[in-house]
């Protein structure tokens, strides 16, 4: 059998950590009613649940992008992917909404290190093929969080209730962690890992990253489009449950849309490195239109009634733009920092996308509550309709001369 190559190997590797890593954050989704059932949760309680894993990633994305930076991408993984899990297991040791959302708030921070490293080592390994490289390793978001919409209700079923589910995604987190740890190694004849950039400089790079004019576009327009990821994996199985769809087709659904992400991350990356001229930000503008379009199917689902087949085709759809985009999205980041800073600039550039997780889901769940689950779902395509028209903009002003 044919050894992988350095470089393919080193993906092969960050994928199955950012995969570990999304089973919990993504997949917890799935344990959506067993959380409302036991701990007598309505949604808007749901979003604040959900919402403090984002809001632990939102403060520390750019103070772990700079740790990165500072002590190198396999400290970080193996570190932070190990107590990312110890963390999820131990929120299950109390039955209580209050001791439950603490703990996804740690794994939020620790979660937070994730993206800056794996893309600081596609960043450092790959120069040819980066955006379909770094879609690959982003791939391993929605495939982490299709395992775990499929694993972890299974787990909840057949073991009585979210406790166990959560224990069971924390091993698997961990272990992933330490795998990826195992299998990597640096690239021949890059001193990025034993020059590390001083703090001053790398301080100094966030900065301009917040401030530069086409750079804040993105970073907004990453805010809208996550909110809109963010908000359909926490509540497309209720939504779908509110519609009497039955459970099985409801948790389906939110494994094909982390599969659709998996498959079309790479795929969005190839576009915009062959189609686009590596300009990234119009890929993120189609993403932002399509993903409008298909929330507006979502609400008019829920007014018709209609059969699998639409639950099925629409969540192809919102997986393929929704939880597709975030490949192109980590390659701007990565880009603008350079080698040295990647890190730090992807640590400034997720934690606008990271607000959207602990903004969004509870303003989502208390439009629901309000109005319910079809206004809900209009009111997040206007959302994406907006980032479309600012980061296609944002392209428009660097194309300007």
């Amino acid at each position: 059998m044919k050894r992988l190559g350095p470089g393919t190997s080193v993906l092969f590797w960050m994928t199955v950590a950012q995969a570990g890593a999304t089973l919990d954050q993504q997949g917890l989704g799935s344990l959506a009613p067993f959380f409302a059932a036991e701990l007598r949760l309505d949604h808007a309680a749901l979003g604040a649940l959900f919402g403090a894993i984002y809001l632990g990633s939102t403060l520390f994305t750019a103070p772990s992008g700079i740790l990165v930076d500072r002590y190198g991408e396999r400290t970080i993984v193996v570190g932070s992917g190990v107590l990312m899990g110890a963390s999820v297991a131990l929120g299950a040791l109390v039955p209580h909404a209050g001791w439950l959302t603490g703990w996804l708030f740690v794994f939020g921070a620790l979660y937070a290190a994730s993206s800056p490293a794996g893309g600081r080592a596609i960043l450092r390994w790959f120069s040819r093929n980066r955006g379909m490289a770094m879609g690959v390793r982003q791939a391993g978001a929605p495939l982490g969080g299709a395992l775990g919409a499929l694993i972890l209700p299974a787990v909840a079923l057949t073991f009585g209730g979210y406790r166990p589910a959560l224990v069971c995604g924390g091993a698997i987190c961990a272990l992933a962690a330490v795998a990826a740890g195992l299998g990597y190694h640096e690239p021949p004849g890059d001193d990025a890992a034993a020059a590390p950039v001083s703090m001053r400089a790398l301080l100094r790079g966030m900065w301009r990253f917040v401030v530069e004019r086409r750079a804040f576009a993105v970073n907004v327009g990453a805010l809208l489009l996550a909110s809109g990821q963010y908000s359909v994996v926490a509540f497309l199985v209720l939504g779908l449950l509110h519609d009497h769809y039955p459970r099985s087709l409801a948790s389906l659904s939110l494994a094909i849309v982390m599969i659709a992400g998996t498959i079309a991350r790479p795929l969005w990356g190839v576009l915009s490195d062959r189609v686009f001229a590596h300009e990234r930000a119009y890929a993120l503008a189609i993403v932002g239109v399509i993903g409008a379009l298909g929330c507006l199917w979502l609400g008019a689902l829920g007014e018709s009634g209609r059969g699998a087949a639409a639950v099925v085709a629409i969540a192809v759809v919102l997986g393929a733009t929704l939880l597709g985009f975030t490949g192109l999205l980590n390659t701007v980041f990565a880009e603008i920092g350079g080698p040295a800073a990647a890190g730090s600039a992807m640590g400034v550039g997720l934690t606008f996308n990271y607000a959207a997780g602990f903004i969004a889901p509870p303003l989502f769940g208390v439009i629901v509550d309000r109005f319910g689950f079809v206004p809900a779902w209009r009111t997040l395509a206007l959302d994406l309709a907006a980032a479309a028209l600012i980061v296609a903009a944002g392209a428009r002003r660097k194309a300007s001369p």
